[in-house]
């Protein structure tokens, strides 16, 4: 006699379905959170974090660009010299006549 069997005896077919569903579903749950740590370990393995620090120099990634592709777009802004570094890892930014951006980044 199968689990399936068993458990329609018991609770009736109805709830022996819902259980089982339950339980697929718990397994497809874990299976999907170890696929994705999975790639974020071998994201972060890639990936090195660029630390800016107050004085360097920076480009600025332009994306509205990003979706009309072209050899001739110029998608990066700058240089910008960094003013100040924030304790969430965002940046205040001056071009080289030291007039602050409008927003930090």
């Amino acid at each position: 006699m199968s689990m399936r069997d068993h458990l329609e005896l018991m609770l009736g077919k109805e709830r022996a379905d819902t259980m089982l569903e339950k339980e697929e579903r718990h397994e497809a749950e874990a299976c999907i959170k170890k696929i994705q740590l999975r790639r974020k370990e071998r994201y972060d393995r890639r990936v090195k974090p660029v630390l800016l620090q107050k004085g360097d120099l920076a480009l600025l990634y332009d994306s509205r660009h990003a979706r009309f592709p072209g050899k001739l777009h110029l998608r990066w802004m700058g240089p910008f010299k960094v003013v100040d570094v924030f304790p969430n890892d965002s940046i205040q930014l001056t071009d080289l006549s030291r007039q602050l951006l409008g927003t930090g980044v």
